[in-house]
């Protein structure tokens, strides 16, 4: 799918990268991970979705096939994010 976006915003937790709780947020790095926008094209495989439908991105990264992916559990996907800072600070991988 293609989405234009409309819309973008700072999250609660891009708070922590803001007021420097996680240190590893640089000059020119770009955040706001919940966007929302139109869909403009989608490939063969979308059945769910037409072109200018209006969309919002959740704000989690998940492969969809892990055990908790299966579970509707996303938010704890096993296979993305591999960030060992953010494993050693919250005692998991987050997704």
């Amino acid at each position: 799918m293609i989405l234009k976006v409309t819309g973008s915003s700072v999250c609660g937790s891009d708070l922590h990268l803001l007021h420097g709780a996680i240190a590893q947020l640089q000059k020119g790095d770009i955040l706001g991970h919940e966007f929302c926008g139109v869909v403009e094209s989608i490939g063969a495989e979308i059945k769910a979705l037409k072109p200018g439908d209006r969309v919002v991105a959740s704000f989690q990264i998940a492969c969809g096939d892990c055990d908790y992916c299966m579970r509707k559990l996303s938010s704890q996907c096993e296979r993305t994010n591999a960030n060992s800072l953010a494993k050693g600070m919250y005692g998991t991988q987050p997704a």
